[in-house]
């Protein structure tokens, strides 16, 4: 049981905002909440005759945008270590929902304390607003995160099935030593550009018949460094990246801002300031092979 349940709470997820569009999410069910609230007017409040009612009961959508990104932006910086979105997993989401229900309720109960004169400071009024926290706020939230994975497991399946095609290609005519499988792919190694890690998603970069293609699967930087053990070409440069060394061209910068760039790529990628030497000696040799 002990197994089955540690299993489940290191099971990697996508983390909810990891791009521009998700935060579009949050405004939607923000508005979602605040007509809720307009709606059912909890708290008898429906008996409270105010001119401004309407738009204090707006405030609780905006106190769920706020919290949300108030945490988004300090509190999992503060805890970095422990909110690391390159390995995200189902334990972190739902602490991280805990966490995230706990502080609304309580904002929610100070703002209306403020507020609202019928609504009187009390462990009985604290409770019941984080109990209204879970039915107002759990259902939206919900939803949004059935949304993201949705998507993701769609951009998976879109995924699977570009590299269905280069599987069957690659096996095909490649010796078994030109491939690497990794999460349950094959690829040809020589295509490989680089990893590319955000929150718990990795992107593989390839370039495949003079097209450069991006693949993503859930996964941290720590599992795609074990993956590829043994294979010397690829190393890690910065905390997200991974890049094939033969691949390397030239660079930019210095030793604060070195930037590299690589075959078939029309992205720049850093370089951690520990790493400079090595890759400068790296890519002076690679151009002495030319």
């Amino acid at each position: 049981m002990y197994c089955k349940i540690k299993a489940l709470l290191s099971f990697p997820l996508p983390r909810i905002l990891t791009e521009k569009f998700d935060s579009m999410y949050i405004l939607g069910m923000a508005i979602g909440i605040s007509l809720k609230a307009n709606m059912e007017q909890p708290f008898e409040l429906i008996i409270w005759h105010y001119q401004f009612k309407s738009m204090i009961l707006w405030g609780y959508g905006v106190i769920f945008g706020f919290v949300y990104f108030f945490l988004k932006l300090y509190f999992e910086a503060v805890f970095n270590k422990l909110f690391n979105t390159g390995d995200w997993t189902a334990g972190k989401e739902m602490l991280n929902s805990i966490v995230f229900f706990y502080i609304t309720g309580l904002t929610s109960w100070l703002f209306s304390l403020a507020l609202i004169p019928s609504i009187k400071a009390s462990w009985s009024t604290f409770f019941s607003f984080q109990l209204y926290t879970l039915e107002l706020y759990f259902i939206p939230f919900f939803l949004l995160y059935c949304i993201v994975l949705m998507r993701f497991y769609y951009k998976q399946w879109k995924c699977t099935e570009s590299l269905f095609s280069m599987h069957l290609e690659s096996n095909a005519v490649m010796p078994r030593e030109e491939l690497i499988k990794l999460f349950g792919k094959t690829f040809i190694r020589a295509e490989i550009i680089f990893f590319h890690v955000i929150a718990n998603t990795v992107y593989i970069h390839v370039f495949h018949k003079g097209e450069n293609n991006k693949f993503d699967f859930t996964s941290s930087l720590r599992q795609t460094e074990t993956l590829l053990t043994g294979y010397p070409e690829f190393m890690k440069c910065q905390v997200a990246y991974i890049v094939n060394k033969n691949k390397l061209q030239s660079y930019t910068g210095n030793s604060l801002n070195m930037e590299m760039k690589l075959e078939n790529c029309p992205d720049m990628i850093p370089v951690a300031r520990e790493k400079v030497k090595i890759f400068k000696e790296i890519i002076e040799n690679n151009k002495s092979l030319l």
